[in-house]
């Protein structure tokens, strides 16, 4: 996700810049980029959840077994980092400098207190899931400041993700086969 936000940045920060004086372009975007950033991140996650055991055995080894179920929680902390990659630029290229100040402090925020909960407990699931929620958590408001911004309804949205979904479940389909 880190090496990937990297390059989305790169193109979709001047790109997101260019299209704020035109909302309609704006829009299709922000969709586009969100519903591409899905399209990588939802198999591959979907992959890392279902199969973890395969997975850490033929790449990491037996010794790594152990750490299937944290694979799993944190693949879906990737989803949300792979989308919040996407919404940072666009925000950014708005003119939302401190929108993206506050997301970012919200998930330090929230990493910080729950880590430290979570790393006094000794849990290192419950370290797993507050790096998940906590990315959860500021997605969801980027992805609601950027709908806002870009005046883009919940129901046009989800319209619009829907291939992505059912290609996803065909992948999951065929990885439970």
């Amino acid at each position: 996700t880190s090496q990937l936000s990297v390059k989305i940045y790169q193109v979709a920060f001047p790109a997101f810049a260019e299209a704020h004086g035109d909302p309609a372009l704006l829009q299709r975007g922000f969709v586009k980029l969100i519903k591409y950033l899905l399209l990588f991140s939802l198999p591959v996650s979907a992959l890392l959840i279902l199969a973890p055991e395969e997975l850490l055995e033929v790449f990491y080894g037996t010794r790594w077994l152990v750490a299937a179920p944290l694979l799993q929680i944190l693949a879906l902390g990737g989803i949300f980092q792979s989308v919040r990659s996407g919404i940072e630029p666009a925000l950014l290229g708005c003119g939302k400098s401190r929108a993206v100040f506050a997301l970012n402090a919200l998930q330090l925020l929230l990493l910080g207190v729950g880590g430290v909960v979570m790393a006094r407990a000794q849990s290192a699931a419950g370290v797993a899931w507050v790096v998940t929620l906590a990315a959860g958590v500021s997605t969801g408001v980027g992805l609601g400041m950027m709908m806002r911004e870009a005046k883009i309804r919940l129901a046009e949205f989800l319209r619009e993700l829907h291939p992505v979904g059912g290609s996803v479940l065909l992948m999951v389909g065929a990885i439970m086969m």
